[in-house]
């Protein structure tokens, strides 16, 4: 017998040994596999505190709960900490370099602590103060809460296109009263906030298309006037607050889910789908953070299709990853991107 042709033969009697080794194996791994998809069930999962993520708040509307110990729920379970002022993860806010403001995305809705995008930005020590449902009003409320504490540190402001543009126009979010940005006697936009109480609004409203919302911002219109305008206030009062605490002002802007998954249907949801520019919200935000030089990064150029959950808006824990070195590249060794302003040019 030749040799190439005992080897082969040799190699067949091997692998014919080594089957019923991985026979008797696979009911392990079948088991394994099962114990980790049961851990991620809600009705499985152990919630030491299964206690609502937001509460009340007499500024804010709402704001995360204080002490939080629990578990979420969206594509699947995601476990939630927060500091004794609501804020996610247990660093303070004074080890911090960069803290970010903003809402769900910025809270790092839908994963775990580790998995969050504040945990991976290289060497930058990040601390979020951000909360679901927070629109660009909480976001600037936020900053002035914590500007004595922002000295020498990058303030970076998540922005989600989605529904903050819109979210700044609306005195409620269902029955909680939020502040929200109006026109005053003077012609001028201003935060309102004396609505804002612990009875539930009275005025019923249908729930928000943010999709069709978002596409009637991004087209000619009043409504894109209202919105525009409200954000460039806001923008510019938060450079204000940052120039005055000694901070550096960095915009983040979030494309819209839809967007990153198909913006062709995005498009089509507006009145007059041909007057749509999907664009024109991230250039509207990018000209005002720059007209206060303030840094500016656009997500959209960093994120796909895969850095999302299949079944919810939010990012997976690629995302979050990806979104984490767009970050930190951006702070420590900025690029002009098409539209993106270096993060260093935020330095007061």
């Amino acid at each position: 017998m030749g040799l190439p042709r005992r080897r082969h033969l040799e190699a067949i009697a091997g692998a014919g040994m080594l089957a019923p080794v991985v026979t008797a194996g696979m009911p392990l791994w079948y088991v394994s596999a099962a114990t980790r998809w049961l851990a991620q069930r809600p009705w499985v999962a152990p919630q030491p505190f299964p206690r609502p993520l937001v509460e009340y708040s007499p500024l804010l509307g709402i704001r995360p709960r204080r002490n939080l110990d629990t578990y979420g729920q969206a594509e699947e379970v995601f476990r939630v900490r927060t500091d004794p002022h609501g804020r996610r993860h247990a660093r303070s806010l004074a080890d911090a370099a960069v803290v970010a403001f903003g809402d769900s995305f910025a809270f790092g809705y839908g994963v775990d602590d580790d998995d969050c995008f504040t945990e991976h930005c290289g060497d930058l020590t990040v601390k979020s103060v951000a909360s679901p449902a927070h629109s660009m009003v909480h976001g600037l409320l936020m900053m002035q809460e914590t500007a004595d504490q922002l000295r020498g540190k990058t303030a970076l402001w998540f922005i989600y296109c989605g529904n903050d543009l819109t979210d700044n126009l609306h005195p409620n979010l269902g029955a909680t009263r939020v502040p929200f940005v109006r026109t005053g006697r003077d012609g001028q936009p201003h935060v309102t906030t004396e609505h804002v109480c612990a009875e539930p609004w009275a005025f019923s409203s249908p729930p928000r298309d943010n999709d069709r919302l978002f596409a009637e911002v991004c087209t000619p219109s009043v409504l894109q006037d209202r919105a525009f305008s409200a954000a460039d206030y806001l923008i510019s009062e938060a450079s204000t607050v940052c120039a005055s605490a000694g901070a550096r002002l960095v915009v983040v802007a979030i494309p819209p889910t839809a967007q990153v998954l198909d913006a062709q249907q995005l498009a089509a949801l507006g009145s007059r789908p041909e007057a749509v520019d999907l664009d024109s919200a991230e250039r509207f935000l990018a000209q005002s953070a720059r007209s206060r030089n303030a840094g500016f990064l656009a997500l959209r150029r960093h994120l796909t299709r895969r850095h999302y959950w299949r079944h919810d808006m939010h990012w997976n824990p690629r995302g979050h990853r990806a979104v984490g070195h767009a970050v930190a590249r951006s702070l420590r060794a900025p690029t002009r991107e098409r539209g993106d302003r270096p993060a260093h040019a935020a330095a007061p």
